[in-house]
């Protein structure tokens, strides 16, 4: 059953809009589209502050896994996500 969804003021139809679902199906529309939006405004087509924005998430996100495995086994080795050379 589809929910009735209030009528948007035209000010507010282009940021709505930019958020609806399009024809891939995306749902996540503040981690998807939303970066992509600020970025495009912000730096236009230039690809590097995408990439470094893409890196720096990968590097914390790495630091993360580390931190939280080092948490849960209290062995640096594993935390460090190289293979021991003994026991």
């Amino acid at each position: 059953m589809a929910r009735a969804v209030a009528p948007v003021p035209l000010f507010l139809r282009p940021a709505v809009d930019s958020f609806l679902s399009a024809a891939q199906g995306t749902i996540r529309p503040w981690s998807e589209r939303g970066f992509f939006l600020l970025f495009h405004s912000l730096f236009g087509l230039d690809s590097l502050p995408f990439r470094v924005a893409a890196f720096v998430t990968m590097s914390v996100d790495l630091l993360l896994v580390a931190w939280l495995t080092r948490r849960l086994t209290v062995r640096r080795s594993a935390a460090s996500l190289r293979r021991s050379s003994g026991p």
